[in-house]
């Protein structure tokens, strides 16, 4: 299993906020971590896992998770 950070919407602008660039890939035992971490920060997060190929993402946005 994997677990990257995917910034929505194309807001590569926040990876100096968070410390982590896009696509990134973080352990999977530090998920709930680098959440908390990026959440604290003011961000939005969303812990999404993938089933199919048992990855999980950490979405991460500036606003609503919606399409802009």
């Amino acid at each position: 299993m994997k677990a990257n950070i995917f910034y929505w919407a194309g807001g590569y602008d926040i990876a100096k906020r968070t410390g982590y660039e896009h696509n990134q890939e973080i352990p999977e035992d530090k998920v709930f971590e680098v959440a908390q971490e990026i959440f604290d920060k003011g961000l939005n997060v969303m812990i999404y896992r993938n089933k199919i190929n048992d990855n999980i993402t950490l979405f991460v946005d500036h606003m609503r998770f919606q399409t802009r």
